[in-house]
């Protein structure tokens, strides 16, 4: 990492050190970068290097808002690959209701960057791990997160990190169904967590919600892919239906489901009908 990255001034020097800057080119200020009208193919810039083309990305900004308000669903575009702020905020900007991250660190990122509704997308792991993201959360008490939560143990985490100081955030649980990397495998499972994130509720711990994570489901075989994401998607509608009869009040409640591989959303009218689409490369 060159120490360009690290300057506090508001024109830093670049160089070669840089991911993409051109190896062999002399020092440069970061505003004369655009002025150089280097190209990812014009074979100067260092490899590997990601770019965008504005002009295609707000089209699809305009595809993808259109889609998702023409079906009554809202979005939390995941922010993981670019871990840019400014493409987080063109999409909030243009309608998406928060942001999704991946760790800690990604929630860092963002929380510092002034997003304040997240969504961390992820189990983190154990007590320490709580701790960490009650450590970060104390600097943000406007901040509005929800985690993935798939264990009755991470569950006990997060209720024992929170106990322990009292500047912190609410914090809201997602209960995590998923056919691969992590999540309840079974309806029953998910009951089990759910006894003991009602039990555990406090003001600044609460149950907001459901999540579903398909990526991990892919297989060689697409008919036994789909098979596999409608069984998952067909296990949270289930355990839906059950929570919504559990719970004594008319809280509002965040269904999230989709996003590596296949896009997924579910369809207003009945808890009970899901469907998923191929995503476009």
């Amino acid at each position: 990492m060159s120490d360009a990255t690290l300057s506090t001034t508001s024109t830093p020097l670049l160089d070669d050190r840089v991911r993409g800057f051109p190896p062999g080119h002399p020092p440069l200020p970061l505003e004369a970068i655009g002025s150089q009208n280097w190209k990812p193919y014009d074979g100067l810039m260092g490899l590997p290097l990601m770019s965008l083309d504005e002009a295609a990305f707000a089209g699809n900004i305009e595809a993808m808002m259109g889609f998702v308000k023409d079906h009554g669903v809202e979005i939390a575009p995941h922010a993981k690959t670019p871990m840019a702020p400014a493409l987080a905020e063109a999409l909030l900007s243009a309608g998406a209701w928060g942001t999704t991250v991946a760790d800690i660190r990604q929630l860092s990122v963002f929380l510092n960057a002034g997003r304040r509704r997240l969504i961390l997308a992820n189990e983190i792991g154990g007590v320490a791990a709580a701790r960490r993201l009650s450590a970060l959360l104390a600097g943000f008490p406007d901040a509005e997160v929800h985690i993935f939560v798939d264990s009755r143990e991470l569950v006990e985490a997060l209720r024992q990190a929170w106990s322990e100081r009292d500047d912190l955030p609410a914090l809201g649980f997602l209960i995590e169904f998923g056919a691969g990397r992590a999540g309840a495998r079974t309806v029953q499972a998910g009951l089990d967590i759910l006894d003991l994130v009602l039990a555990s509720e406090t003001p600044k711990l609460r149950l907001t919600g459901i999540a579903a994570y398909e990526g991990a489901a892919a297989t060689s075989d697409a008919r036994e892919t789909a098979e596999r994401i409608r069984g998952l998607l067909q296990m949270t509608s289930e355990f839906l239906v059950l929570l919504r009869r559990r719970l004594a009040d008319a809280r509002p409640l965040i269904l999230t489901a989709g996003g590596s591989v296949f896009l997924t959303w579910w369809l207003p009218g009945s808890p009970m009908r899901w469907r998923p689409i191929r995503a476009a490369a």
